[in-house]
């Protein structure tokens, strides 16, 4: 059990720690647009997402151009709290 609850968070600080990437590697960009430039599925991208935001690593600046749905909104990495590198082992 310990096991499973250990590999279930790693998955979970991997796919936080690929969208944080990917809003900072593509800012301005939408929780539609990162899970399709990662394959995670939509609930994956906005659990991450919503997490990011209540850290306050990322925000949200109004909505996108449609594509025939509803206008998405873009996210922006907040500049302010700096960039830190660390490593899980």
């Amino acid at each position: 059990m310990g096991t499973i609850t250990w590999n279930h968070q790693t998955v979970k600080k991997n796919n936080k720690a690929l969208v944080l990437q990917m809003i900072i590697e593509k800012e301005p960009i939408s929780r539609a647009d990162i899970a399709q430039i990662t394959g995670l599925n939509k609930a994956t991208v906005s659990s991450s997402v919503n997490e990011l935001l209540e850290e306050e690593l990322i925000y949200e600046s109004g909505t996108g151009e449609s594509s025939g749905g509803r206008r998405p909104v873009i996210l922006h990495f907040n500049k302010a709290v700096g960039y830190a590198i660390g490593i899980d082992i």
